[in-house]
């Protein structure tokens, strides 16, 4: 028995539901690839480049900074634009440049 058209219409509303899902779930499977192979390949931020990084903490010499990369970078407090006094809370963002040296474990940044 043919199908009414009432039944068509839905059989290609569900078709359409299901195609939009398997193509939600490809992109979110591409995301966490991705996400994935950035957790493997950590990219270092080199030196003469500007990166965004994040407030760790403040000490008398100056600013402890997450660069991601499960790495930090120090910047003295000679190297801030900012006023030295101003609030710079833990987790706040920043953009930075990598300076050409580095001071023990952790990259200089400015």
């Amino acid at each position: 028995m043919p199908k009414s058209k009432e039944e068509r219409l839905l059989d290609k509303a569900a078709d359409r539901v299901i195609r939009d899902k398997e193509r939600d779930e490809e992109k979110e499977a591409e995301e966490f690839a991705e996400i994935i192979q950035k957790c493997k390949n950590p990219s270092f931020p080199k030196r003469g480049e500007i990166i965004e990084v994040k407030v760790v903490q403040t000490t008398k010499e100056g600013i402890l900074l997450d660069i991601g990369a499960k790495s930090e970078g120090f910047m003295p407090w000679d190297e801030f634009n900012g006023n030295k006094e101003e609030a710079l809370p833990s987790g706040k963002t920043l953009k930075v440049y990598v300076l050409p040296k580095s001071q023990g474990n952790h990259i200089l940044l400015s």
